[in-house]
């Protein structure tokens, strides 16, 4: 949830745990709202996002926001086409300029 919360702030979503059971729960707000609840999501659980309206991200998240986000990625291990796919859609710039950016870093 920290992660959608990253990406989409303020986009609305429903945490589902245990749907079909005797005990089934929806917790509904924002991402960010739902990242706050200091609680462990135990069971079966699916999160549905609501509708989003895409904003420029690109020019929201500055270069140095992005080399810091790489390099905890390459610190942690994570391949560098993964880490690149997943912070492009994060901030919205294209895969490829992600990716020699941390190709470049790497080296």
């Amino acid at each position: 949830m920290r992660d959608l919360a990253d990406a989409t702030a303020d986009r609305p979503a429903c945490v589902a745990r245990e749907l079909t059971k005797m005990h089934e729960e929806m917790v509904r707000g924002t991402c960010t709202e739902l990242a706050e609840v200091e609680r462990e999501w135990v069971g079966e659980i699916a999160i549905v996002l609501g509708s989003h309206a895409p904003e420029d991200r690109a020019a929201l998240v500055d270069d140095a926001v992005l080399v810091a986000r790489i390099d905890e990625a390459l610190e942690r291990g994570e391949h560098v086409k993964a880490a690149a796919e997943r912070l492009a859609a994060w901030c919205g710039r294209g895969k490829r300029d992600v990716y020699e950016m941390a190709v470049a870093m790497k080296e």
